[in-house]
C-alpha cells in the first residue's frame, strides 16, 4: 500500500536521473547567498553539528514561509522581500496529520463511518 513515503521513494530516482541529489537527516541551518542571490544551503552533519555548504543553481525551500524568511535567509536578504511583512502577522496554527491505513476489507464491510476529526 505504501503511504506518504511512497511519494519520496518514487521521486528520488527522477531527481537523481536529472543530476540532483537528495539528502536525508541533513537539517538546513542557513540558506546561503552571494551578491544578493541565493546560491546554496548549509546543512549540519553528525553529532558535531559540523556545517557543510552545498551549492546549486536552483534552491527550493520547503520549510514554510516563516521558517524560510525569518530563520533561514540572512536578514539582509529577507528584509527586502514583502514576505517578511506577511511573516510578522502570522500566528501559530493547528498542525495536521494524515494517517494512511491499508485494510483487506472495504469500509462498508467494516461498517466504517466517513468523517474527519478536527
Amino acid at each position: 500500500v505504501g503511504g506518504a513515503s511512497e511519494l519520496a521513494f518514487n521521486i528520488i530516482p527522477v531527481i537523481e536521473k536529472a543530476g540532483g541529489k537528495v539528502l536525508v537527516r541533513a537539517p538546513v541551518s542557513e540558506i546561503l547567498t552571494n551578491r544578493g542571490k541565493v546560491c546554496g544551503v548549509r546543512v549540519t552533519r553528525g553529532s558535531t553539528k559540523e556545517g557543510i555548504d552545498i551549492f546549486a543553481p536552483i534552491i527550493i525551500s520547503n520549510a514554510g514561509l516563516y521558517n524560510t524568511f525569518e530563520q533561514l535567509l540572512p536578514k539582509t536578504i529577507s528584509a527586502k522581500s514583502y514576505y517578511t511583512d506577511i511573516c510578522k502577522g502570522l500566528k501559530p496554527g493547528m498542525a495536521a496529520m494524515n494517517v494512511f491505513v491499508g485494510m483487506n476489507k472495504s469500509g462498508k464491510e467494516l461498517k466504517l463511518k466517513k468523517h474527519s476529526i478536527w
